[in-house]
């Protein structure tokens, strides 16, 4: 696997050389000998110059022609000379030092020579020649490496691979395979060349390889050296929830675990267990709030403590520097999550859907559907977890798990999917009450917060299900699951309405989700 580093390393390295080059031919243009013009210039200078050098990085179609710029010289003259006839190719500025002729035929010898004009038009003299032969059959390219994503993974359907070591001219074809099905090619313009790919499929690995099919009109042999890459339907760490058809939802991807404080240090845009930070709020007495936001992002693993101490605007912002389509989760798109997994019925304590009640994880209390954190300070985290954290949904085509959205830490929750945070737009009554149709006076939409009720319970279905509590306030900014401070008040439909856009506390933490799967 070629990895970020080493793709800057790269594409530094080439870069460098192309300035270079750049710098050498001013004035110059890759040409090819078939347009040669006349003879230009007398010779009857006076200046001293060597003439060619000697011929370098010959290939099957092109070679450079190499030179000592002189102090006199305005302009070097390029010729090729074909039966002792000098014919003229292309002139260049000096200080230029080298010239790249292209287009010329494999298996072929090729006599050059280079004379220097100077600032009175007069060409000099010298008659040195160098002579070279193109090779036989091209050679493959030299090296792949990612471009768009930078990473060996990604959820990018189309993906560009950078290919080294080709010719101008070159048709440069990547294949998924040992170079026998093509899904990309692009025509190359300098040493290397980009190539858009296509027609890959979600949850495979691929292993791009490439060659090149010269203006000679022959292929080269396979690459030795490949570039790897996953097409997967969501970042690294999150999974995937279909659409709804009732709710009329998009489907969407969302962290596996609550947001840890992660610093990509291998630059692989996977959340590594040594890249999570210790505390995950800055010290253990997490008091610092909104910190870390210049160093970390969020991250979605197992490993790690949640990241938490800070306000829903900076959730939100925290979101959304992940890049395009990120963001903080939305109320609807916890209620769509919480409409699957009270349907399954591996997340009640009967083992059957409606029997017994649902799993309230990480609340502080020890009981048939809950439990108290073994750390001192209430936060559960590792892996080796209890299993009551653990929620299962169907993700359309086989069981997912997701864990804490009920306890642990409460979760900030957009009202909307606007850039900027959105909340309620009307005040409701403090005291926390079970989930029902009157809360707020009725002026919420139900599936904005009811449960489902999949076994179609006739009467009494509130919390003694494992359900959770409802709590108003002045606050108007959305906290959902409850915390392991909040006992039996949380669960997967808790909500509370109680804080506001400054609150930040060390049992409120966040989740992000991606809205561009690929399907």
């Amino acid at each position: 696997m070629i990895g970020m580093k080493f793709f800057f390393t790269i594409l530094l390295m080439s870069l460098v050389f192309t300035a270079c080059e750049t710098k050498d031919l001013i004035g110059a243009k890759e040409y090819n000998y078939t347009r040669g013009d006349l003879n230009e210039g007398s010779l009857e200078s006076g200046i001293e110059f060597d003439g060619i050098q000697s011929i370098s990085q010959v290939t099957d179609s092109s070679v450079i022609l190499n030179w000592i710029n002189i102090e006199d010289a305005s302009s070097y003259y390029i010729y090729v000379v074909e039966n002792g006839s000098p014919t003229f190719i292309e002139s260049v500025f000096a200080p230029a030092e080298e010239f790249l002729v292209s287009g010329l035929k494999n298996g072929t010898t090729y006599n050059f020579m280079v004379r220097a004009k100077d600032s009175n038009g007069q060409l000099d003299a010298n008659e040195v020649m160098q002579s070279a032969v193109t090779l036989s059959s091209p050679i493959s390219p030299s090296i792949l490496t990612m471009a768009n994503p930078l990473f060996n993974h990604g959820t990018e359907p189309n993906p560009h691979v950078l290919v080294f070591g080709v010719n101008p001219g070159d048709t440069v074809r990547v294949y998924s395979d040992n170079c026998s099905t093509q899904v990309g090619s692009a025509i190359a313009s300098l040493s290397y060349v980009r190539v858009e790919l296509s027609g890959l499929s979600v949850g495979t690995s691929y292993s791009f390889k490439a060659d090149r099919y010269t203006v000679n009109k022959q292929s080269s042999s396979c690459s030795v050296l490949s570039v790897n890459y996953e097409l997967t339907r969501c970042p690294h760490g999150y999974v995937y929830v279909p659409k709804d058809s009732d709710l009329e939802s998009d489907p969407f991807c969302v962290m596996q675990y609550e947001a840890k404080p992660w610093s990509d240090s291998d630059s692989d845009n996977k959340v590594d267990s040594i890249e999570l930070h210790s505390s995950g709020c800055n010290e253990s007495a997490c008091t610092t709030k909104d910190w870390g936001t210049a160093s970390y992002k969020p991250g979605s693993s197992a490993y790690g403590h949640p990241w938490r101490m800070v306000t829903i605007e900076t959730a939100k912002e925290l979101c959304q520097t992940l890049g395009d389509d990120y963001d903080l989760i939305s109320n609807d798109e916890w209620m769509i999550l919480a409409k699957s997994i009270e349907a399954h019925s591996n997340n009640w304590t009967g083992g059957v859907l409606a029997s017994g009640k649902l799993f309230k994880g990480n609340n502080g209390l020890s009981n048939i559907n809950s439990y108290d954190s073994i750390f001192s300070t209430g936060v559960d985290l590792g892996i080796g977890r209890n299993s009551l954290a653990a929620l299962t949904y169907f993700d359309g085509s086989s069981n997912e798990t997701i864990w804490d959205l009920s306890g642990n830490l409460a979760e900030w929750v957009d009202w909307g999917q606007e850039d900027y945070v959105s909340y309620i737009n009307y005040l409701c009554p403090d005291d926390w009450a079970d989930l029902d149709i009157n809360f707020c006076d009725g002026k919420l939409n139900e599936e904005d917060y009811l449960p489902f009720n999949p076994g179609n319970i006739t009467s009494g279905y509130n919390n003694e299900y494992g359900l959770g509590l409802i709590e108003g306030g002045l606050g108007r900014a959305l906290l959902r699951g409850g915390s392991y401070r909040n006992g039996e008040y949380t669960g997967l439909f808790n909500a509370s309405f109680a804080y506001s856009v400054n609150s930040a506390q060390k049992d409120i933490g966040f989740r992000c989700v991606y809205r561009k799967p690929v399907e």
